[in-house]
């Protein structure tokens, strides 16, 4: 065995070796959370990547490798429910998710499938350009789900009032997505014409350099990136270990309350901080860490549904139209509007207030 090959076979138990202990803790401390439990999932298909060449090529595990395979194939998508789970507080799997996980696999496992049987079975060899699409094609949609990531963990950053959430979005998802395009893009390059040893054990180093630097940083964010679930809608605990910055709450419960400044559409944080006069970062603590909210948007969502909520059952409004409301309290069109209402109760505007009473002989326009 050459020295390349005894390097190659350490970063690959070094690597799994982490991943083992990231379960073990994750298991441990998060598990109830959505996060928690991709997580784990995650560091399962990466363990099942690493370990993927070893199974397939030098063990010839065949039929018996493939929940090895199957987990490799899977990195990419649950890298991205992760992220999704990460950096968007309203995140659930869903069915459709699972559906393009499936799809992803099917298009591995057809590789894997393929040319064992195919051919003998119908007595027919496929192109070599068919052959070179059927590779390309999944570590393209894998690509596009590590690219979706990478797109999901700056989508929102500027709502983001966790500090240490946005600081890995730009550190450590860039970094571990990143090298993901760039192995999958140099996988492609190399269809068709061998397998480079060297590549291979620079690919198992930088992984797992990548892990020790995630169990250093990501583990110590708690709640920042695996938050407790929550009984229902509302923000979150608020944090503890923090002076109240008192001054600054009440100018924030002012313009909020008494000037109905979440009525302005378009509001953001940095142009909030410019009307308070306040440093950004002080605005983001004091709201994250003291009234416990997690996401800038969702704060002035929940006082705009609330001032929506008395205007739907306001009888002398009955015949306002919805979409009056919705631009009334601060959104910019009624699609968000009623999206944000019926994350909050439930029900639709236009529902709600029949619920109510509100314009039920009316005639409720939109």
């Amino acid at each position: 065995m050459s020295l390349l090959d005894q390097l190659e076979f350490f970063f690959r138990g070094a690597g799994v070796s982490i991943l083992a202990l990231a379960c073990i803790q994750m298991a441990i401390r998060y598990r109830h959370t959505l996060a928690g439990r991709l997580g784990i999932a995650f560091c399962l298909c990466s363990a099942c990547y690493l370990m993927c060449r070893p199974v397939g090529v030098y063990w010839d595990a065949g039929w018996w490798g493939l929940p090895v395979y199957l987990g490799c194939f899977s990195s990419s998508a649950i890298f991205w429910m992760l992220s999704r789970a990460w950096f968007d507080d309203g995140f659930r799997v869903r069915w459709y998710h699972l559906a393009l996980l499936l799809v992803l696999n099917l298009a591995y496992v057809r590789n894997f499938l393929l040319p064992e049987w195919v051919p003998e079975f119908f007595g027919i060899r496929p192109p070599d350009e068919l052959v070179e699409i059927r590779e390309l094609f999944p570590r393209l949609i894998s690509i596009g789900f590590v690219l979706a990531a990478l797109i999901q963990a700056q989508f929102g950053r500027a709502d983001d009032l966790i500090e240490a959430r946005r600081r890995f979005r730009d550190r450590l998802v860039i970094v571990v997505g990143g090298w993901m395009v760039v192995v999958a893009a140099v996988e492609i390059y190399l269809l068709g014409k061998g397998h480079s040893m060297l590549l291979e054990t620079g690919n198992m180093a930088a992984i797992t350099g990548m892990l020790l630097v995630i169990m250093a940083y990501g583990m110590r964010m708690r709640d920042g990136l695996f938050p407790q679930p929550v009984a229902g809608p509302g923000p979150a605990k608020p944090a503890n270990g923090q002076q109240p910055d008192q001054a600054l709450l009440d100018a924030l419960d002012r313009f909020i309350q008494q000037d109905q400044g979440y009525r302005q559409p378009g509001l953001t944080i940095a142009a909030l901080a410019d009307v308070l006069k306040a440093p950004e970062y002080r605005l983001r603590r004091a709201i994250n860490g003291h009234l416990g909210h997690r996401n800038f948007s969702d704060f002035l969502n929940g006082h705009r549904i609330a001032d929506a909520r008395a205007q739907l059952t306001d009888p002398e409004k009955a015949r306002l139209p919805v979409l009056t409301i919705a631009m009334d309290v601060g959104f910019n069109s009624l699609g968000p509007f009623n999206r944000a209402f019926k994350a909050e109760t439930g029900v639709t505007p236009v529902e709600y207030r029949q619920q109510a009473g509100g314009g039920a002989a009316a005639g409720i326009s939109l």
